[in-house]
């Protein structure tokens, strides 16, 4: 089956609604959070910090990458949320104090919630093309990198 470009930007862009207009799953520092709220499948998923749209990803298992979320060790958007708030970097086994780590885990419960979307295929060509598309309204707050590839391959797309 062969798509055109207008069919894949339609369907890129109802994954971007859907994540910006879907109800958001607040964050919770307890082992069943992800359990209770996520399944075993590829996805990509969006971070809000206070309502602002501040993280896009994308996994081939939702659940272990809402797991992995709790440790700062395994996730860049914990990582680099925690720079920012307390202006230092994390220590060589990849954590912030023990004092900072707990801030920072009250901070995402108060403040962090998230959106997802399952999709079977095409997760790093979304989420590429979904990064590129937000970065531009509030470029300030998603912590997100375009890679040239990623950035060469949405031009594509969007020129034919």
């Amino acid at each position: 089956m062969k798509f055109s470009n207008l069919e894949i930007l339609n369907y890129l862009n109802e994954i971007d609604n859907h994540l910006k207009t879907s109800k958001r799953i607040k964050f919770e520092y307890t082992l069943d959070w992800a359990n209770r709220n996520f399944k075993d499948r590829p996805a990509i998923y969006a971070l809000f910090d206070d309502g602002d749209l501040v993280y896009i990803g994308e996994t081939s298992s939702l659940l272990k990458r809402m797991k992995d979320i709790r440790r700062t060790y395994n996730h860049t958007f914990r990582k680099q949320r925690g720079r920012k708030l307390f202006e230092t970097d994390v220590n060589k086994k990849g954590v912030f104090s023990e004092e900072e780590e707990v801030r920072l885990t009250a901070y995402f419960e108060r403040n962090i919630k998230m959106t997802f979307y399952y999709i079977d295929f095409g997760r790093s060509e979304a989420e590429s093309y979904l990064i590129h598309k937000n970065k531009g309204e509030k470029f300030d707050l998603l912590y997100n990198k375009i890679g040239k590839r990623d950035l060469a391959m949405i031009n594509r797309i969007l020129e034919k």
